[in-house]
């Protein structure tokens, strides 16, 4: 007989629930790329970088996994989306989508 989950665990399950709709190949470092999109949004790529102390590459590449691009054949998840700045038209700024909103409320909730 299973003894009855505390609170910890119980918050644990919420939150495995909530990452249920991501992509298996999905890591914790691209997991951590989202969340830092989700508290600090219109961030550039190389804001986004030095914030979470990545290459910017990597952090291009990561953006390309959670926006509709996607990697290596295989289509985005369409959970955050480029703008152009709207004071400089070089740089692009990275923001939830209407479904990272609703993901990244869902992780929060979890929590």
């Amino acid at each position: 007989m299973r003894k009855k989950d505390n609170f910890s665990q119980l918050k644990l399950r919420s939150l495995l629930k909530a990452l249920e709709v991501l992509d298996d190949a999905v890591t914790v470092s691209q997991l951590k790329f989202f969340l830092n999109i989700a508290v600090d949004e219109g961030l550039s790529i190389v804001g986004l970088s030095e914030a979470m102390d990545y290459d910017q590459p990597l952090a291009s590449r990561d953006m390309d996994v959670w926006s509709e691009i996607g990697r290596q054949g295989r289509p985005g998840l369409g959970y955050t989306e480029r703008r152009d700045s709207p004071t400089d038209r070089r740089i692009r700024e990275c923001y939830l989508s209407a479904s990272g909103h609703k993901l990244a409320k869902r992780l929060a909730e979890a929590l």
